[in-house]
């Protein structure tokens, strides 16, 4: 393991034990209410005017409080079991010291599967026209029944591995391809893009995104701001090199857009909820 990968199994430690804290702090709420009310007989009405009306009252609306809590820290829990678990599911990082090594790794098993992809269809292919060619071949149990025994769902699939599949395994090794020579070329180029007030950054340097405002956001606008950096990085890194499929890069530029607007709307909300405090 090493020093980045080392870093990830840390990161996704300190997600599990938050998750682990927040799940324990939202069983205690969740007794703490049960607690407020034990003592008031089950389907028992406030009996207004009564002395015990005020504590009655009271102890709902602890109670009350300690529910929300509860359910507020039962959400930050689930939260955190899934950033745990999206810890290095994002692909290769260009932070790891063995990315170059991994990267070429995935094109070879991308090239033997467009091989494979190939040369299955080719053989099905004469299959079809003289099914006593399939006898040259050395193929396995598994791939002689796939061959001899397809029939396409739709006229248009007349093999096997249908024309998109080999599309999509074509335009990931276009993607790994690109991100190999940009790596071994040391090409490092950051690029800005506005929308209002707000600057999103592609930081070549830092290999991240950035959302930069033109004044200090609040804390809950930066939690926020945080994990739509990391989406947008996620959607930038999927969308590299997918030139033969423009139908997934115009979804991903989409999903950039509205991640981008959410950006500037609640930056607007902040200055609109300070404008009015003052």
């Amino acid at each position: 393991m090493n020093d980045y990968e080392a870093k990830q199994e840390a990161r996704k430690e300190r997600y599990e034990e938050l998750a682990e804290k927040n799940r324990n702090k939202s069983r205690e709420r969740f007794d703490n209410a049960h607690d407020q009310v034990k003592m008031i007989p089950f389907g028992q009405p406030i009996l207004v005017g009564h002395h015990s009306e005020g504590k009655h009252r009271n102890a709902l609306k602890r109670q009350d409080a300690s529910m929300r809590k509860g359910f507020e820290h039962q959400d930050k829990a689930e939260y955190y079991d899934n950033k745990a678990a999206g810890v290095g599911k994002a692909g290769i990082s260009s932070d790891d010291p063995e990315a170059l090594t991994k990267l070429k790794a995935k094109l070879e098993t991308l090239q033997e599967n467009q091989e494979y992809m190939k040369r299955i269809n080719r053989i099905h292919r004469a299959y079809k026209k003289n099914p006593a060619s399939i006898e040259k071949h050395d193929l396995t149990e598994a791939e002689i029944k796939t061959i001899t025994t397809y029939e396409p769902e739709y006229s248009f699939r007349t093999s096997p591995f249908a024309p998109y599949q080999m599309q999509n395994n074509n335009g990931n090794m276009a993607r790994i391809k690109k991100r190999i020579k940009t790596m071994e070329n040391g090409q490092t180029e950051s690029k800005t893009h506005t929308f209002g007030d707000i600057q999103i950054v592609e930081n070549a340097e830092l290999n991240r995104v950035q959302i930069l405002f033109p004044g200090k956001p609040s804390q809950e606008i930066k939690n926020l701001r945080n994990d739509i950096e990391q989406t947008i990085e996620t959607l930038y890194k999927l969308s590299d090199g997918f030139e033969l499929d423009s139908e997934l890069n115009q979804k991903l530029d989409l999903a950039r857009l509205h991640l981008h607007d959410a950006v500037d709307i609640l930056w607007k909300a902040q200055i609109t909820k300070e404008a009015l405090e003052n």
